[in-house]
């Protein structure tokens, strides 16, 4: 972005924390011309009208995360205000927060259950990626890879948007047996680096990291992160925040 008061605010932001994705921010690394951007988790009903749009890219925003995929209205004014989306409701939704549901994902969400994704997605020039889930385990990895593949022969040239895990799990609360079986590998750099290889066409990497939730944890969190990135080759990283 070239407006001053965007620059100074992803300056402050990079210079506390680098990379950061929060309930009300996100900071995205970007391109070389521009290396980060900042946006919304979450854009509610509520501001998907001009004012609300208007006062985000005001705020310095680039752009926002799950805008409907049917609100061609906010799409629009997203267009117009130079901002960009990553939409919802192309794919049927899945979250693996759920320890239960951990290694299910193949019998939950079989691959049949994607195949409307061409029939829903409609392209706009404001939408930057099209969400395909949030927290999968390493024991759905395999399954989640041939959706993805699935999806690309289905919409080639779109990207999408898959969120991860932090490295403690879905809940800070969650013992070491649970965010075992919930991140499905032990390590947390062996979860983010066989995302990696599983999922070579998918170009950013999204997780979440709870610094004011989590204190203790920050530091062996951003230790886990920086190896995990330094092995995986990404165009962009991004991580949420409260």
């Amino acid at each position: 972005m070239k407006d001053e008061h965007a620059m100074k605010m992803k300056k402050n932001i990079v210079a506390a924390f680098g990379i950061v994705w929060g309930l009300g921010a996100l900071v995205h690394a970007g391109t070389e011309a521009d290396p980060f951007m900042i946006g919304a988790g979450g854009f509610s009903d509520a501001v998907c009208n001009e004012k609300g749009v208007q006062e985000l890219k005001d705020f310095g925003a680039d752009f926002a995360r799950c805008l409907k995929i049917g609100d061609r209205a906010t799409l629009d004014l997203f267009a117009k205000y130079g901002l960009k989306a990553v939409a919802k409701g192309v794919v049927p939704g899945w979250w693996g927060g759920k320890t239960e549901w951990a290694g299910l994902m193949h019998e939950k969400r079989p691959l049949k259950v994607y195949a409307k994704a061409k029939e829903k997605f409609l392209p706009h020039p404001a939408i930057m990626a099209v969400d395909i889930g949030d927290e999968p385990s390493k024991s759905d990895f395999a399954h989640y890879a041939k959706v993805v593949e699935y999806l690309n022969g289905e919409l080639p040239g779109v990207p999408f948007a898959l969120n991860l895990f932090p490295s403690y799990g879905s809940h800070i609360e969650r013992t070491p047996e649970e965010r075992l079986k919930q991140l499905g590998t032990a390590s947390y750099e062996d979860y983010i680096r066989s995302f990696c290889e599983q999922f070579p066409t998918m170009k950013d990497v999204s997780f979440d990291f709870y610094p004011y939730s989590a204190p203790a944890a920050v530091s062996r969190r951003a230790v886990a992160w920086s190896a995990a990135r330094r092995d995986c080759a990404r165009r962009t990283w991004s991580c949420r925040w409260p």
